[in-house]
């Protein structure tokens, strides 16, 4: 599958972590959301992409509910120790099963209209 993650907090540590030293502020996630499905639509061709937050789980003691549903959609499991990321993920898994998964640049055009660039 591919993945590309996000965060939904502009918390501070994050800077720290992935040594950033910019950030992007979206503030239509929908629009975002809709430019990224259709310029993968074309690159990853046949790929259904989903998207939602991170489900966060203690590896020790998973989460009852976890357990108990039909399927985990194992892209969107993080370890719990990671909560303060406050992620949401787009994840777009094959039409079919594949040997291995290649990287892919995507390109959605100017978020400009709805966003901001913060450089520190």
């Amino acid at each position: 599958y591919w993945l590309y993650c996000v965060t939904t907090s502009a918390e501070p540590r994050l800077f720290v972590d992935f040594g950033a030293d910019s950030c992007v502020i979206i503030r239509d996630r929908a629009r975002f959301g809709q430019m990224l499905r259709e310029a993968t639509r074309q690159q990853l061709s046949g790929a259904a992409m989903n998207d939602g937050p991170a489900i966060y789980v203690d590896p020790l003691l998973p989460d009852p509910l976890l357990q108990k549903t039909a399927e985990v959609v194992v892209p969107f499991v993080k370890h719990f120790g990671y909560t303060y990321q406050d992620e949401h993920r787009f994840c777009w898994l094959p039409a079919a099963p594949i040997q291995e998964v290649t990287h892919v640049d995507v390109e959605i055009g100017s978020l400009k209209e709805f966003s901001d660039l913060i450089v520190l």
